[in-house]
């Protein structure tokens, strides 16, 4: 898993893991890239996007997925909580 790309992580502001273009010291679980908005200067969406990283191809993330899936009102209550924190 490591090496390969960084890991963007849900504060959207790191990056960890480090990636192909790191020396091979900086490929553990533990390493951290902080964010930079050149990233995704060159965004072509309008409005812009965070999410979009045109130059920044040595980021990936993870899919993950619970082992059961939550009904309906745990969900909204997870994503209720996630989204007023940022």
């Amino acid at each position: 898993m490591l090496g390969n790309v960084a890991e963007w992580t849900q504060d959207r502001l790191t990056l960890k893991g480090g990636c192909f273009r790191d020396a091979a010291e900086q490929l553990h679980s533990a390493a951290r890239l902080p964010y930079d908005r050149k990233w995704n200067a060159r965004d072509p969406q309008i409005p812009r996007s965070k999410w979009w990283n045109t130059d920044a191809p040595f980021i990936g993330f993870r899919i993950i997925r619970p082992v059961k899936q939550p009904d309906a009102a745990t969900a909204e209550k997870f994503y209720d909580q996630l989204l007023a924190a940022k």
